[in-house]
């Protein structure tokens, strides 16, 4: 449940426009999935709202709202990405692809609808017997891999494929979903968006570009949970791994997987698991050539053979790409040399002028470390160092042991409670570069401070409402903290005391309350025989006078609601009271004249007064004027409530006037009005069921007045 007093989601059985919503499918951090009824077509769809929970909280009129004025503009930038996304989304067409309908505003967020997909998620599918194999594996992953291409030549990547999001139809197909973390490829400074194994490098910082190549990353990562049985390393462990220069915790699949299938397909997964984004393939038809039929069907030649074993036993993973780029710079290497035996001299003095220069800065990073200035002076030097040297080894381990010592500084400030001091030192943490682990667990650390602190001033609160005896305002209190912090024993203590300063306060009111009962049963021996006396002497008199009224306010009633017969009726029983009010002769005299107005012909003024005022409606209602509607109809029916609602979600409702007619005794007119289409403000146009279509109106003509149409 999101902060605030509203549901995470929305509830089964609620319509958003007019999709009724039938159960949560899933959720995540850029929205919640459902199974949705569209009423129009008869059809089930699934429908994502765009939902991050940690920027928003559901009122509980379904409406999203910021959860603090900070998130306002986060959430206000999403959703104005998700809505263009998702328009661009509608655009594509491929079986692989999941199809989506069309997208909506309500509730201030959006909504996209989607084709319902029936079928497994493919770890559950492929979990049948059989469903491994090399060429079944190629087949599901092609199918994806031409889908993805349609979205990456529109400039666009998914960031989010793992095996959960790609389903198996009954008839064998396969099809990409949620593209709810979708974004323009080749942009930095991108939304982090992690799913474990299957999320690369780029994803995890901010600061690198996304592209094909990230997506490439994704779906060889699922292709390997397939072949292996379980997700790749993470993103995170290879990038420490590095960082220690120990080995990558990534183990080939060629290594993992060579009993089963055959080294190219083998080598092709490896060549697209590869840490960093350039030396992967760049775009899905240069990896997916890889997998063409021609590269797995031959056994390999001795050589091939063996050289494939040097690898397994190596366990380094076979790249195809890299190895090409690694023969291109060998190939410079000796263009270099050639170079170099003509100017050697030159090349030898850039070498020692670039020695020089680290030297230095690395002499000015290590004062500021020795001056305890880590992340103010030495760390931006040490990192201009690896900008220019990557493996330059005491750069990095310097950069290591300022981490170290942040962490450290964090650890000792919550331990004193310091949270101030250990909030800001978490931000210098995290703008130095901190590792996401650690800045997750020191953010949840301080997070448990933070409760823990509020959940002390609230006992010593409670215990100070007990010490002024607001017993009752303490046990409410008691019991919200209880739901916050069910296992904490001073709870039980405070409750006791609590309950306890309850019954001496009921016992005190149990015996004031005795004492008035006994004062006022004596006043009522004295005046109540007096009392009873008046009282039944007035009795029948007033329960005849108010039967009489009772009868005339419901003559009234039935005249001002044309109910001519009813009012005739009560009229009758009113007169049989014999009380003489002059009301009771207006009331006849009005209902005789009415009874003889009712039975007259319509007049053509009449008649073209009421063709008028459906005609006043239905334009009222095509050009959008919801005051003029209010003033035309009678208020509070459902038709009219529905009127209200299309004129706020559409630009335009058009409609029609079908079945005029007139009738006497009662005088009424009629129409039918019929709703024929429904504009979207997009310009989109969709028809309404036929249980919304046709409308009945009604106009009653008085002797003195017309009513206003009546739905």
């Amino acid at each position: 449940m999101t902060p605030g007093a509203g549901r995470s989601h929305l509830a089964s059985g609620e319509l958003v426009q007019w999709y009724r919503i039938e159960r949560l499918l899933g959720s995540g951090g850029f929205g919640i999935t459902y199974l949705a009824t569209d009423t129009n077509l008869d059809r089930q769809v699934a429908i994502k709202e765009f939902f991050p929970p940690d920027l928003v909280t559901r009122q509980a009129d379904n409406r999203l709202e910021a959860a603090s004025p900070a998130s306002d503009q986060p959430y206000r930038d999403g959703l104005r990405r998700f809505l263009i996304e998702a328009r661009t989304l509608v655009k594509f067409a491929h079986p692989a692809i999941v199809r989506v309908f069309s997208v909506f505003e309500a509730n201030q967020t959006a909504y996209l609808v989607m084709e319902y997909e029936d079928g497994e998620d493919l770890k559950s599918h492929l979990a049948v017997p059989g469903r491994l194999s090399e060429d079944y594996l190629k087949d599901i992953f092609l199918q994806i891999a031409d889908g993805l291409e349609q979205v990456h030549q529109r400039g666009f990547i998914h960031r989010d494929i793992k095996p959960s999001n790609i389903i198996v139809r009954r008839d064998g197909s396969a099809v990409l979903l949620d593209f709810g973390a979708t974004r323009p490829a080749g942009e930095a400074g991108h939304t982090t968006y992690v799913s474990g194994g299957y999320t690369p490098l780029e994803q995890v910082q901010r600061d690198l570009p996304v592209g094909p190549w990230t997506d490439i990353y994704s779906l060889a990562a699922t292709l390997y949970c397939m072949i292996t049985g379980a997700a790749p390393a993470s993103a995170t462990r290879r990038l420490a791994a590095m960082a220690r220069e120990s080995a990558d915790p990534l183990q080939p699949a060629s290594a993992l997987g060579e009993a089963s299938y055959s080294a190219p397909f083998l080598a092709a997964v490896d060549a697209a698991l590869q840490f960093h984004g350039e030396d992967r393939p760049q775009t899905l038809p240069e990896w997916t050539a890889l997998f063409a039929p021609g590269l797995s069907s031959p056994r390999p030649d001795t050589e091939t053979r063996q050289a494939g074993e040097r690898v397994g036993r190596s366990s380094k993973p076979v790249r195809p790409l890299a190895w090409r780029r690694q023969r291109l710079r060998r190939r410079a290497g000796i263009a270099i040399a050639a170079l170099l035996v003509v100017g050697g001299g030159a090349w030898g003095m850039l070498q020692w002028q670039e020695h020089r220069r680290v030297a230095g800065m690395m002499a000015r990073a290590e004062a500021g470390f020795e001056n305890g200035e880590y992340v103010a002076v030495a760390l931006p030097i040490y990192r201009e160092i690896l900008a220019g040297k990557p493996e330059h080894p005491p750069a990095l381990a310097r950069i290591e042991e300022i981490q170290r010592l942040q962490e450290a500084l964090i650890r000792r400030l919550l331990d004193q409670q310091r949270l101030a001091s250990a909030s800001a030192a978490l931000k210098a943490y995290v703008d130095s570069g901190g590792e996401p682990s650690s800045i997750r667990k020191f953010s949840e650390a301080l997070s448990s401070a933070r409760e823990q602190r509020q959940t002390d001033a609230e006992f010593e609160a409670i215990s100070m409402l007990i010490r002024e005896n607001e017993y009752a305002t303490a046990v409410e209190r008691l019991e919200q903290l209880k739901a916050r912090v069910p296992d904490d024993s001073r709870t039980a203590g405070l409750a006791v005391l609590a309950a306890d300063g309850i019954e001496r306060q009921r016992q005190r009111q149990l015996a004031e309350a005795e004492r008035s009962r006994a004062a006022f049963q004596a006043q009522q021996r004295t005046d109540g025989e007096l009392q009873r006396r008046i009282e039944a002497a007035n009795r029948r008199q007033r329960a005849r006078r108010l039967a009489y009224e009772d009868r005339i306010r419901k003559v009234e009633s039935a005249l001002a609601s044309g109910e001519i017969a009813s009012a005739r009726r009560e009229l009758e029983i009113a007169n049989t009271y014999q009380i003489d009010d002059a009301l009771l002769q207006q009331l006849r005299v009005q209902l005789e004249r009415e009874e003889r107005f009712q039975r007259e012909a319509f007049s053509e003024q009449d008649q073209r007064y009421a063709e008028r005022q459906f005609e006043l409606l239905a334009r009222a209602i095509e050009q959008n004027n919801v005051a003029a509607v209010s003033s035309l109809t009678e208020s509070g029916s459902n038709r009219q409530r529905l009127f209200a609602r299309l004129m706020r979600q559409y630009s335009r409702v058009e409609v029609e006037l079908k079945n005029f007619r007139l009738s006497t005794n009662p005088k009424l007119a009629r129409a039918q009005l019929k709703i024929v289409s429904l504009t979207l403000p997009n310009g989109d146009t969709v028809y309404p069921s036929q249980s919304y279509q046709s409308t009945s109106l009604e106009l009653q003509r008085y002797a003195d007045r017309w009513t206003a149409v009546r739905w």
